[in-house]
């Protein structure tokens, strides 16, 4: 269920994790033709999918496996994919960032990102400690890679959806 609001951002001090991973790949799927809108010759990174893999651990929250594809015509080159707790319609500094050597037209991957501890205890406006209520994911976080199409690099979701369906 993607949010039809748009997050904020807050000054906070970001706790976050960045790794390097390997990932899992599924080979390359027929591409878009040129007729399909996409400029000759540009990746396009999409987010499509988002479940919950592993609950909260007494030292690290929750850990999500994020699935995204190239559904541009080349392949992209190196990219993050970073996933961000939000609260109320705001980022949080609680993130988890995944650095990507690249994608191959058509291919899809799948990575999971683990958010900090810090991300079940958040302020919330009335001043009460609570856990974040949607998660923001976005494929190119930095926007290294020059795509033909980046609205569709992220996605906001309900946090108790993603959960409920585990």
């Amino acid at each position: 269920m993607v949010a039809d609001a748009t997050p904020t951002t807050t000054d906070v001090t970001p706790a976050s994790y960045t790794a390097a991973v390997d990932t899992t790949t599924t080979p390359p799927t027929p591409v878009s033709s040129p007729a399909s809108g996409l400029t000759s010759g540009s990746p396009d990174l999409v987010v499509e999918d988002i479940h919950l893999a592993e609950p909260a651990a007494l030292i690290a929250g929750p850990a999500y496996r994020v699935k995204f594809r190239n559904q541009g015509l080349v392949a992209a080159g190196p990219f993050r994919v970073g996933l961000c707790a939000v609260l109320d319609n705001t980022l949080t500094g609680s993130q988890a960032v995944v650095d990507v050597a690249g994608l191959a037209a058509g291919q899809t991957s799948e990575i999971v990102l683990r958010l900090p501890q810090s991300a079940l205890r958040l302020a919330a406006a009335n001043g009460q400690a609570t856990r974040f209520n949607r998660l923001a994911i976005v494929a190119d976080s930095d926007s290294a890679v020059n795509e033909s199409d980046r609205s569709n690099n992220e996605a906001i979701v309900d946090r108790a959806a993603v959960e409920a369906a585990h």
